[in-house]
């Protein structure tokens, strides 16, 4: 039997199915392939997908996640239902913010230290690792191996040394 599949045009660009036309013999089974590559202009392109809730507006904030409801419709030859089904996808950013942005050390005489705090956030739904790399001889951040995990929303104090040579 011939099979087909269907979703909204709007994902063009974003969304790929492999196959999207097969044969199938009885009692078998077939596989499709679904490839998925989003980036920010989905959420004006695909407007009218995006999940709801209270009827709030499309994310504003950088940060915000948003979930997308993408209708696909197979259907058989001779077939008088097609097949409905609704691919969810919860998108998330993996950004980490710094707070303070920027760190003033002060007035510092040479062979003295200097320590800052600050604040680093994940934004993001998923843990995200981090590591502090290429850092001027002066500068050290005491970190294990200087590497880390940050798990979703954690909120991580680090302190960060200045001792000029």
């Amino acid at each position: 039997m011939k099979i087909q599949l269907f979703f909204p045009k709007d994902f063009k660009p974003y969304l790929e199915f492999n196959p999207t036309l097969g044969y199938i013999q009885g009692m078998s089974s077939f596989e499709i392939w679904l490839k998925f590559r989003p980036d920010r202009s989905i959420l004006t392109t695909c407007n009218r997908y995006l999940v709801r809730q209270n009827d709030e507006d499309a994310p504003k904030d950088e940060f915000e996640e948003f979930t997308m409801r993408v209708p696909v419709r197979v259907t058989g030859a001779n077939q008088i239902l097609p097949v409905k089904f609704n691919i969810l996808c919860c998108f998330s950013v993996s950004a980490i913010t710094f707070n303070p942005p920027l760190i003033d050390f002060g007035n510092i005489f040479n062979q003295q230290a200097s320590r800052a705090t600050i604040e680093m956030e994940n934004h993001s739904l998923l843990p995200q690792q981090f590591s502090f790399v290429r850092l001027p001889k002066e500068i050290t951040i005491p970190t294990d191996g200087g590497t880390g995990n940050i798990l979703p929303g954690e909120k991580y104090m680090l302190s960060v040394d200045y001792r000029p040579t």
